[in-house]
Order: C-alpha cells, then structure tokens, then sequence
C-alpha cells in the first residue's frame, strides 16, 4: 500500500510533472432557476485532485478525480481529463487555455436516482508558482428527453502544487 502511496510523488518528480489539490467553488448560472422553479445552487463546495503531465513547455495533459455539491445541492463526484494550451508563461506567472473532459455521476431528488453526465468545456487557468485559479465554461445544452437541459454556468476553483 504505501508504494501505491509514493508512485504518484516519484512520477511527479519525471518530466515536469505535478500534483494539485483543487478546491472547487463558486458557479455563476446563466439562470437562475431550472425549468421547475429549483433555485440553483451557486456555491458548489468541494475537493479534487489533479495529476499534470507536463513532457512538453507549451502543451500539456492533466487527469484528475473531483468530489461537489452539485446545482442542486447534490454529491456529485466526476473524473476529468484536460488538454492544456499554454499562452503565457514568464515570472508573473503562467496562463493556459484547456479543453477539459468530464464524465460524472448526478443525483436528482426529481429522479431518485443517479445518472451519469459527460461533456468537453472550455477553461483557462492563471498559475503563478504553486497556485492556480481555475475557469471553465459550460454553455447551456438541451440534451435528450432523458436527461433533460444543462443550464450553462461559469465556474471557479483555486489549487496548489504538492
């Protein structure tokens, strides 16, 4: 168990690579209501970790497991992979734009059950030595009958490097 504890903190040390710790936050709604009159829950508290691997100066990948309170005030964990793109990058700090996958579980209390989610959204990150304030966009999609409509929002959390 504890080489499985010290893998990730050898390959950290490869190539450039990191470990973050994430700590999600505030959602703007684009609405403020879903189509049932709910409210939205706009503070989605939560914690997440992220593996970057960082091989090459201006391009890069991170995985990474995230656990929030969801709009709805739900547990919602998810899973994300991110291509980054770095434009910036001098002593003031580093900027990326990324296109990030997820695919996630969701609880509705409507339902009384779980769900899964996935999309591919938009972000950008500002990093400057260990820590990092993250951005991404999700617009608002009208999916199948089945899963309903995604309110679009924008969302915010901050990380540091270990």
């Amino acid at each position: 168990m504890t080489k499985l504890l010290v893998l990730p903190i050898l390959l950290s040390s490869l190539y450039g690579n990191y470990q973050t710790i994430l700590f999600h936050g505030h959602a703007n709604h684009l609405e403020s209501h879903n189509e049932q009159g709910t409210k939205f829950n706009e503070m989605n508290y939560g914690i997440g970790y992220q593996y970057t691997f960082r091989e090459e100066e201006n391009h890069f990948f991170s995985l990474g497991g995230n656990f929030i309170k969801d709009s709805y005030n739900n547990p919602m964990p998810f899973l994300t992979g991110a291509y980054n793109y770095s434009l910036l990058n001098n002593n003031y700090g580093e900027l990326t734009v990324n296109a990030t996958a997820i695919v996630g579980l969701r609880y509705t209390e409507d339902r009384g059950s779980s769900y899964g989610i996935f999309g591919v959204i938009p972000g950008m990150t500002y990093k400057y030595d260990k820590f990092s304030i993250n951005y991404n966009f999700s617009p608002t999609v009208d999916a199948s009958a089945s899963n309903g409509r995604t309110t679009g929002f924008h969302y915010f959390s901050v990380g540091m490097d270990f």
